[in-house]
């Protein structure tokens, strides 16, 4: 793997120690500060990398446990993700959605292709400016009270809606830069869905039944956590991002009785141990020094379009919907925000070799800005005009 240097075994415990003491620090003032810990711990990542202090190099260590975090925590996305709650929403979620994911995925391509890239790093930059986060949104929300109005509860919803449209859509642009026949592709593509449907439905009820007859300590959460990796390096195989088929099973897992038991165990093994590295690891990765002007500026281009086109096209979807344009506005702001599933595409992606550092750095910079706007915007746009009181004029 490029850029990779081989592990110190004499270094290796006091890095492993660093690494979880400072990602649990840098989450913790993040969260102080009002925005999410998963920006802190990305930030610690780049001070402690290659960027400024160079403590932390990219290795072995990190890419491979990195993985295993990415993998559960999409696992654990797919294991929260109420189908049900999916399926009632109505169709303006689904507006929303659809216009909050398909002119951010335009832009994303049309802004790529402008700075020269070739159409897979378009369609793969186009798929980073899909995605939305509601934490902060969420956050900003239950403090004005505002969070069970149409606008919270529709935001909310669309979001989950614009991550599951965006995977789908990962699965494609992935499958698209190998080298297979698209035929092929498609086949290969339909199998996999095929393959872990049957399974999530008919196998893994069986085997969890199998497991509870023999009392096996911790058997069925060790039985989703495997079958979480198998699907994983199954996707992988058949042209399927990895990250996918762990949130496919998450999604069989969450439809089954031992749903809170699994959930519990994996949120201790994942936010331990895992994701915080994962999410140290990206920050790692970026080279803050090797950005240029056509970077900086590319960079810089890339958050403006995320932001201006999640919002126009969050607008479009609302008042296709029904709602008017104040409402549409509020929609629109409440989608803005960026975060675990952009750095996942993107890791993907540079892991891959398909973007480079460019691509990686805004990112980075767009989930930064995105947390800090959002809040502010969000509190402009819910904040209720006064009203003008009529003075009496007096008769002469």
């Amino acid at each position: 793997m490029h850029g990779e240097t081989v592990v110190d075994p004499s270094l290796f415990l006091i890095n492993v120690a660093v690494i979880l003491i400072f990602t649990k620090i840098g989450g913790m003032l993040s969260k102080r500060l009002g925005v999410p810990s998963v920006l802190g711990q990305v930030l610690t990542g780049v001070i402690l990398g290659q960027s400024i202090l160079g403590f932390i190099k990219p290795d072995i260590f990190l890419e491979e446990v990195g993985q295993i975090g990415v993998i559960l925590l999409m696992f654990l996305a797919g294991l929260d993700t109420n189908l049900h709650e999916m399926r009632t929403v109505g169709t303006k979620s689904l507006l929303v959605a659809c216009g909050g994911m398909l002119v951010p995925f335009i832009g994303g391509i049309l802004i790529s292709l402008a700075f020269h890239m070739n159409i897979h790093q378009a369609l793969l930059v186009g798929t980073i400016l899909t995605a939305t986060s509601v934490s902060i949104t969420v956050q900003t929300l239950l403090e004005m009270g505002k969070l069970k109005t149409p606008e919270g509860n529709t935001v909310i919803a669309a979001a989950v809606i614009d991550d599951v449209l965006g995977i789908i859509v990962l699965a494609l642009v992935v499958g698209a830069g190998s080298n297979t026949s698209f035929f092929r592709l498609m086949g290969l593509i339909a199998l996999f869905f095929v393959g872990i449907i049957l399974f999530g439905r008919f196998i893994f009820p069986y085997l969890i039944d199998l497991y509870a007859k023999h009392d096996i300590r911790e058997g069925r959460v060790t039985l989703a956590l495997a079958c979480c990796l198998f699907f994983a390096w199954l996707a992988d195989k058949m042209r399927v991002a990895t990250i996918i088929g762990a949130y496919i099973m998450g999604l069989f897992v969450g439809r089954t009785k031992i749903k809170k038991l699994v959930g519990e165990r994996m949120e201790i093994i994942g936010y331990t141990f895992f994701i915080p590295i994962f999410f140290l690891g990206i920050g790692a990765k970026a080279n803050l020094q090797q950005i240029n002007t056509s970077s900086l500026v590319f960079a810089g281009v890339m958050v403006l379009t995320a932001i201006l086109a999640k919002i126009i096209g969050s607008i479009i979807g609302a008042l296709i919907g029904g709602f008017n344009l104040r409402q549409s506005y509020r929609i629109g702001v409440g989608m803005i925000a960026r975060g675990e599933v952009a750095l996942i595409i993107t890791s993907m992606g540079f892991r891959k070799g398909i973007i480079g550092n460019d691509v990686f750095s805004g990112t980075i910079l767009l989930v930064l800005v995105s947390s800090i706007v959002t809040p502010l915007l969000l509190t402009a746009a819910f904040k209720e005009k006064p009203v003008q009181k009529e003075i009496p004029v007096s008769g002469l």
